[in-house]
């Protein structure tokens, strides 16, 4: 942008207006701009979103969300934004897709971003790429709580548990510093992985979900307690649900069909992975699963598919070949 303000005549440091905003969409060739405000009315905030065509200066979309503090800014922006996407004609498949969560309390921006990377990136592909986001998280906020506590999970599944604990442990003693959403996903991780409190997980998971019936994390990580427990049905449901409310999850769909090859549903197993193959989702864990799958029905092409995908991926071919063990 400051190539253009130089275009322009103006110093790359000016106050960008709506108009000279507008000038700067035409410029570049964009098709619109996008406005926002926050006003606050006492103790309370406003958040104001609007789309606006370059050409024309015509309005195309607005919205607006409320903050009850300032702590709530962030995610009544995250709203606000999904609403105005919505409005501008955005698809739901899309909404759900390219959502990054930014309810995460922490100081810098970037490290923001680079968490919100590493949780979507955990979601599509698995957890080991989203590592080096989320430490790079934890470099810029050495205090980012839920950064602690998704590396910690990450750890978890990828059989690293020293890492784990010492993540979730950190992030646990960081709780007062959070809102109520993040306090019980690193209360339950707590209790879950470091503490072994299965029953204080399980009534802290239930608590989550009646207090954010629209979160699908409560429910998938419910159904990783369920299977640490044997209790292979009551897991299935809580990732069936957790895939209602994000059905672009690779991990749920990689963890639900485990579920029912634990419960020899093998028909259910190979939908689950033939749903998430068709919304193009990929990982070593979904492979994982497709190895496990062929293994028990004597496939032996496509045990070879995934192992020849593995090839190359440093301790991903060996991971594939140490799932046996779960037989």
């Amino acid at each position: 942008m400051s190539d253009t303000l130089k275009l322009m005549a103006r110093p790359p440091n000016d106050h960008v207006s709506r108009e000279v905003a507008r000038e700067i969409c035409i410029r570049n060739g964009s098709r619109a701009l996008l406005a926002g405000s926050i006003s606050s009315l006492g103790d309370e905030y406003v958040v104001e979103l609007e789309a606006i065509a370059c050409d024309t200066g015509d309005s195309l979309a607005k919205t607006q969300a409320e903050a009850t503090a300032k702590e709530a800014v962030l995610r009544a922006l995250h709203k606000a934004a999904s609403s105005l996407r919505t409005k501008l004609g955005e698809s739901l498949v899309s909404l759900q897709r390219f959502d990054v969560p930014v309810e995460a309390t922490t100081s810098s921006l970037e490290a923001l971003k680079n968490f919100s990377m590493g949780v979507t990136l955990a979601h599509e592909e698995g957890d080991a790429p989203s590592i080096p986001f989320l430490k790079r998280a934890i470099e810029l906020d050495p205090d980012f709580a839920l950064a602690c506590a998704a590396l910690g999970m990450a750890y978890k599944n990828l059989s690293e548990p020293t890492l784990a604990t010492e993540n979730l442990r950190k992030a646990y003693e960081l709780r007062d510093r959070v809102s109520e959403r993040e306090k019980y996903q690193i209360s339950a991780s707590y209790y879950t992985i470091v503490t072994g409190e299965t029953e204080s997980a399980i009534q802290t998971y239930d608590a989550w979900e009646r207090t954010y019936p629209q979160d699908m994390v409560p429910r998938s990580n419910l159904g990783l307690v369920y299977a640490d427990l044997g209790q292979w049905d009551k897991a299935a449901e809580q990732r069936e649900d957790a895939l209602r409310l994000d059905p672009n999850n690779a991990v749920a769909y990689a963890a639900l069909t485990f579920d029912y090859l634990e419960l020899d549903r093998l028909s259910d197993a190979r939908a689950t992975l033939e749903r998430a193959q068709a919304r193009k989702l990929d990982g070593l864990l979904l492979r994982q699963d497709a190895y496990l799958l062929a293994f028990l029905n004597a496939d032996i092409p496509r045990m070879e598919q995934q192992v020849a995908w593995a090839a190359g991926r440093p301790g991903e071919e060996d991971t594939l070949l140490l799932s046996l063990i779960h037989i």
